[in-house]
């Protein structure tokens, strides 16, 4: 018999706004590595591109690319308990 354990899918805003400048952003709870999807603007980034994004950890996310002040920057990920 196995055993299936649930986890919880997000999707929501990341914190703070972007300003043009900043680059680490956070989610509202802690993350499992590698569940990570980055929407900008409407647009699923690729992690890899130069354009995209990188997993730190915790509720971290670096941008490679600063999002511009008025851009629209969600997550996507399975939360840790």
């Amino acid at each position: 018999m196995a055993i299936v354990i649930a986890r919880s899918l997000l999707r929501e805003m990341l914190t703070p706004a972007p300003d043009g400048v900043n680059r680490i952003f956070w989610t509202s709870y802690g993350y499992f590595s590698g569940t990570v999807s980055i929407w900008r603007n409407g647009v699923r980034l690729v992690a890899d591109w130069d354009t995209g994004y990188s997993e730190l950890g915790g509720r971290q996310i670096q941008m490679k690319e600063a999002p511009l002040a008025g851009d629209s920057l969600s997550a996507q990920y399975e939360a840790q308990p």
